[in-house]
This record gives C-alpha cells, structure tokens and sequence, in this order.
C-alpha cells in the first residue's frame, strides 16, 4: 500500500501545529464614546440589471467604546452583506455609517480576498508597513508559526489555516481600535480559536464579528445584533441569556398552544406532541445530512492540498469554490438543526 504524501507530510508538520499562536492585539488609539454609528433605514445590498436587492434594512445602530458585538442569524439572511457595507467594501443602496473620532479599523474578511495570492507570506505582511524592519515583520511572523523558509511560500500555496494565520499578522501589524470579524474562527484548530478567543477578551478597543460558533460567541460578546427578515433586532447580553430569552418564549408559545380537548370522554392527543416527534424526524434527518457535508468538506480540503502541492492553480481554485460552497450549505444547515433542536 502506498503511503500517502499529504498525510505523511501531516505526520511531519503536527509537532509545530502543537506550537501555541502568541497573539498580541492592542491599540495605543484610544476613540472617542461611540465608535460606529448606522443612520436608521440603512439599506445593504446589491445593485442588480433588474434593480436593487436589498437584503437588510437596518434601525439606528452604534458601537460604544469597550463593547463587543455579534452579528447573528441564520445563513443567508445578509450578515456578511451587512458587513462589507459597514466596512464600506459594498456601498450602502441608501442610509450612511459614521465612524467616531480617532477610529482605525481592522477588517478580518471571511475568505481572505484582501490577500493577494502571488505575494510571498513576508510580502503580504510588509505590505502593510513597508518601512517596518524586516527582522521585525520575521518575528511577528514567527509568532503566528511561519519560521524558517516558510516566509517565502507563495499566500496562493498555502492551507486555509495558514491563510487565516497570515490574515491575523496583518491585524496585529495595523494596531486598530475597532475590530470588524467576519467568521474569525474559520479553518482554526481549536488551540488557534483559544488563542483568538483569549486574546480579544483582553482587547482595550471595539470588537463587531460574525460568528456560527456559539461557544466563541457566548465567550466574547456582551450584545447581539440578529439579522432576521430583512432587519437587525439588537438584544442586550450574552449567547447563554438570548437562549435563554428564546425559551421562555418558546415555552410561553406552547402553553397558549395546550387547549385540552375531549372526544367522548377520552382527551385528544394535543397537536404539541405530533410536532415533537415530527421535529425529532427533522433533527435526525439534518444530523445525518450534516456527518455527509462534514465528510465532503474533508475530502475537499485532501483535494486542495493535493492540488497546492503539484501547484494546479486551476484546480485549487475549482475546489476552493466548490470548499466553500459546501462549507455555507453545512453552516446552514447547521443553523436549522439548532433552530430544530431549540423547538424539540
């Protein structure tokens, strides 16, 4: 039997993913009380041959210093749209953001299109401040793991948690006081997502990020923006409280719900209890489409590594299409078995 390169050459790089990340995040800026502010109806969107499409329309929001906020909602509902409009990559279809005073922002995007793949890592990173030392770039670098001749891999070759990594250095490098996540933890092992997690509870600035990872939401943010039916409803602390708050809610739905009725004497089966088992049917069913989507991503995830090594720059980016498109349809899916599980 053959040996296989990819997981050999696993076998030899796992002793350095045991290596700790040693995330610095500060600020020497310090912003004025309200950070970031949305006018009332902001729109974010696209403009389409056919008109605009909007997919959230927004009340009055703002950021205060020292707070940290997670966009919420399901998959699709426009939490990543909302997030390129605020950090002005797409235009708002109408209504206006408005940044504080002495606010720098760091953008952290989903997929790292701000990188530029045929930069060398220690490129991608002195690109951002050109007349650092590059000793100084080096050792920030060695700090997110890349030592050695790993500093001169193109960004195209390298893993998704390697690209996240990279994404990371340039943050630290910026020093700004308002941070703007879109899903942080993505391709992170759960060291790195430790790291992250400790090191933006100890952040002096603002922090806004998109998270389905419900413990990194529940241990970071102390305020919810939930992007529902095409609007932001704004809920006042922690994940654990809103779960919480969609219980009681839940619970007060069924007891209005549980009218008992009689048929000759004998009491009907109250609708509730047809529902528990449908919805027990619909859990069981999106557990095992999820194991199917959490396989796929793997093999995917093979095949792109594969591809980087023999440099198919074609195949590696038909496969990071095709990784993404299964990574939203299972973030998706997901959010309906938690939707499905919170009904049960």
């Amino acid at each position: 039997m053959g040996v296989n390169p990819n997981s050999e050459r696993k076998l030899v790089e796992a002793p350095r993913q045991q290596q700790a990340l040693k995330l610095n995040l500060d600020t020497q800026l310090r912003s004025g009380e309200v950070v970031l502010r949305t006018s009332d109806g902001l729109k974010a969107g696209y403009h389409t041959p056919n008109g605009d499409k909007v997919l959230v329309r927004t009340p009055s929001l703002s950021i205060a210093r020292g707070e940290c906020i997670a966009l919420m909602g399901p998959n699709g509902a426009g939490k990543t749209t909302l997030m390129r409009t605020i950090t002005n990559e797409l235009p708002a279809l109408d209504g206006r953001i408005s940044l504080g005073v002495n606010v720098s922002v760091g953008y952290y995007a989903q997929i790292h299109e701000e990188l530029i793949m045929e930069n060398t890592v220690l490129e991608e990173v002195h690109r951002l401040k050109p007349l650092e030392p590059t000793q100084r770039i080096r050792t920030l670098l060695g700090r997110f793991l890349f030592t050695g001749d790993d500093v001169y891999k193109r960004v195209g070759d390298l893993s998704g948690g390697e690209r996240s990594r990279v994404a990371l250095a340039q943050l630290t490098l910026k020093s700004p006081n308002l941070l703007l996540l879109d899903e942080p933890t993505n391709h992170l092992d759960i060291a790195a997502r430790e790291a992250l997690e400790s090191v933006l509870n100890d952040f002096p600035g603002s922090i806004l990020f998109v998270s389905h990872d419900r413990y990194f939401v529940d241990a970071l943010a102390d305020k919810l923006w939930i992007v529902e039916n095409g609007t932001v409803a704004q809920f006042e602390g922690d994940y654990t409280a809103y779960a919480e708050h969609l219980e009681r809610e839940e619970a007060a739905r069924k007891r209005a719900a549980q009218v008992p009725v009689k048929q000759n004497g004998a009491p009907r089966e109250p609708t509730d209890d047809r529902e528990m088992r449908k919805r027990k049917r619909q859990l069981e069913t999106l557990e095992q489409e999820i194991a199917k989507l959490e396989s796929r991503k793997a093999a995917i995830g093979e095949a792109i590594n594969t591809a980087a090594q023999t440099e198919d720059v074609a195949k590696v980016t038909k496969l990071g299409k095709e990784y993404s498109e299964v990574e939203e349809r299972l973030l998706d899916t997901y959010d309906q078995w938690a939707m499905a599980a919170a009904e049960a």
